[in-house]
This record gives C-alpha cells, structure tokens and sequence, in this order.
C-alpha cells in the first residue's frame, strides 16, 4: 500500500514537471465549422451575383422583345385590295406628277412624283408620267396597278420598318440590367458584410470656429477682345440662298398667245432667302483667383448667336425671270384672261428650277398638242 502511494505521487510529480518543461502539451487546435466557411465565402459573392443579376435581365428582357417584334413584322399586313393601290397610284403619283401642288413648300414635289412613275413597267406602254402629261388617257389602268404594287411594297416597307424600330428600347433593357446588378450589388453588401462594423458611440461634433474671409473686390465684367469692339452692332454672316416662304405676297403675270387661242399664267410664290446670324445675348462664368491682395473673382462673357432668314428676291423676281422665255414660245402679257387657267404645263423641272408654276386654259385645239404648249413645256429643260 505505501509502494502504491508513493509510484502515484511519484507519477504526479512526473507528469507535472513534464507539463512545466514545456515536453508535453495538450492543446487540441479547433474544428472550423461549414457555417464559418459559409459566412466567410458569402461576401466574395457578391459581384458575380450582381453581375448574373443585371445579364439575367438584360437578356430576358431582349429575347422577349425580340421574338414580339419578329413576330410582328411576320405578321405585318396592309390592305390587300388591289382599287386602294390603283387610286393611291393615280392620285399621289399620276395626279401629283400632273397638276403639282399648290404653293407648297417641297419645290421637287412634282419631280418625286413624275420620278415614282417612271418605275411602274407594263408591257407595250411607256408609264413615265413626265411623257404622258398630254395624253387623252393619262391614266392607263396598266400603269396604276405597275404603280400600286409599288406603293403597296412601300406601304409594307414602312410598316415593317415601324416594328423594327422598337428595338430601339433594347437600350431601356440594358439600363434595367444595370441597375438592377446596382441594387443587387448593394443589398448583397448589406446582408452580408465583408468586415462587420463594432458599434460605436456617437463621438461630440468639432467646437465651431468663426472664419473670417478676406473682402473681395467686386466682379468685373471681361469681354473678348472682338466683342468689345463690336459687341453694339450686328454680326451679320451670309449663308447660301435657299427657297423659303410667306416674306412677300404671291406674284401672277397672265399671257395669252398672239392669236388669242390659248391663255395661261405664270404663278410665283417662291422668294430666296439667306441665313443672317446675329448676336441675341451672352453667356457669362466667373472664375476665382488668389493673389496677395487676397485673390477676386474674373467673370468672361461669350456673346449668343442666333440666326433668322432674310429675303432676297420675292416671288415677282422669279416670275418676271420666267417671262422672257414665255414670250419666246408666242405670248403676250396681259392683265387678265376670262377662261380659267387650271391645266399646268406637268414639266417636273419648272418648279424646281424656275420657282413657278406654269399653267394654261388647253393644252390643243385639235387633236395634237399645241407647238406653243410644248414650247412652254421645253422650258423646264433649260
């Protein structure tokens, strides 16, 4: 019994001066948990799921709008009736390449027109209405329906064109995506912090101290060198004439041939007109400087130009330029005719180039055109 006790004692004193010697340690080093992985791992995340977020939006939303517009332009019709596209073809092809317009402001109205037409094809007959103005039978049914598959073709072009355009929102659905990677990004960032921020007792705000600024003279006005010289007056600049509308009162000469068969007028309505550019105001911004006498503020004006139109030639200049040549083919000017002067001389040129309208009472007498009508007509080719 005193054997046992003592190997004991002897065993204790043992393993407690291996234990201070440091030979024997019994540290056991902690298991690291899925959770602790977890939490460590969910804040690297949050940019990739952002960013599947936003490309998970974008690209759902422009598949969806792509299969809608596909499906729409599939599915694009327009009237099928073939009378709807012969009377467009008479009307805004034919019609207008014949009588023009009146006063309009599209000084190549009649030569779209008469260009429209001379893509219509029919076997055995020439469909340029620039050729057919005097015809007896302006309108052969050939021609309009060529010209209504035309305007039919068009007419589809257009509404396809219409669907396609909507595309132009695939741009909203790339902004949904990117905000919708922002607020996902943020929320992320949110829920699971990267570095976990202590609470913190709210610290006493700095002791205000008074400032004082050092006084600055009052800002002067600077112009640039050009404008303090002209700043009082116009700048005036001219730009290249162009055909404008509603400067002075429409002009009209009437003529009647020598023989007195045929009447027409000469009709203007067009003047020439140049861009004037002008100074209207100014813009100003000031700017801050320091110096030893404690700095002032420099404020430098830029002046504002506008433009307006200017007349250069009214509507009587263009018909007294046309009158010359009128007289040539065997008119006279008169101050007015009694019959009614409404069948034009269909020309495409005239107006675009002449600025006026040509028109006359008859284009025969007999069953031919009149040489002095096609002598008016031939002016639209100088």
């Amino acid at each position: 019994m005193t054997f046992t006790r003592a190997r004991i004692a002897a065993t204790d004193v043992e393993l407690q001066g291996r234990q201070n010697d440091g030979s024997i340690l019994s540290t056991r080093s902690p298991r690291t948990t899925w959770s602790q992985h977890l939490k460590s791992l969910t804040p690297k995340l949050r940019l990739p799921l952002a960013i599947l977020a936003g490309a998970a939006i974008t690209a759902g939303t422009t598949y969806a709008l792509v299969k809608h517009v596909q499906h729409l332009i599939a599915n694009a019709q327009v009237s099928s009736d073939p009378s709807v596209w012969r009377n467009k073809a008479r009307d805004d092809g034919y019609g207008a390449c014949y009588s023009g317009c009146n006063n309009c402001h599209d000084m190549s109205f009649a030569y779209n027109a008469c260009e429209k037409t001379a893509r219509a094809i029919a076997p055995g007959i020439d469909c340029n209405g620039t050729n057919m103005w005097n015809w007896a039978n302006r309108y052969p049914t050939e021609c309009l329906e060529a010209l209504g598959v035309i305007y039919k073709a068009e007419a589809l072009t257009r509404k396809k064109q219409t669907y396609r355009n909507q595309l132009a929102v695939i741009i909203l659905t790339i902004i949904a995506g990117v905000l919708g990677a922002i607020i996902v990004y943020r929320l992320w960032g949110r829920w699971f912090p990267a570095h976990p921020a202590s609470p913190r007792w709210p610290s006493a705000p700095p002791p205000y101290i008074a400032s004082t600024f050092p006084s600055r003279p009052k800002p002067r006005r600077k112009w640039p060198f050009f404008w303090r010289t002209a700043a009082t007056a116009s700048f005036l600049g001219r730009s290249h004439a162009y055909p404008c509308w509603g400067f002075s009162s429409n002009a009209d000469q009437y003529f009647t041939h020598t023989n007195n068969t045929i009447s027409g007028v000469v009709h203007g309505w067009t003047s020439s007109c140049h861009s004037v550019s002008y100074v209207c105001g100014s813009t100003c911004t000031s700017s801050c400087s320091s110096g030893p006498n404690g700095g002032g503020t420099t404020t430098t004006c830029t002046p504002d130009i506008c433009y307006r139109d200017e007349e250069d030639e009214p509507p009587i200049f263009f018909v007294n330029w046309t009158l010359p040549r009128v007289q040539e083919c065997g008119f006279k000017l008169v101050d007015n005719v009694e019959s009614e002067v409404n069948l034009r001389i269909a020309h495409p040129l005239i107006e675009r180039n002449w600025k006026v309208k040509i028109s006359v009472d008859r284009y025969n007498l007999t069953d031919v055109t009149d040489p002095a009508v096609l002598c008016l007509w031939d002016i639209g080719n100088h």
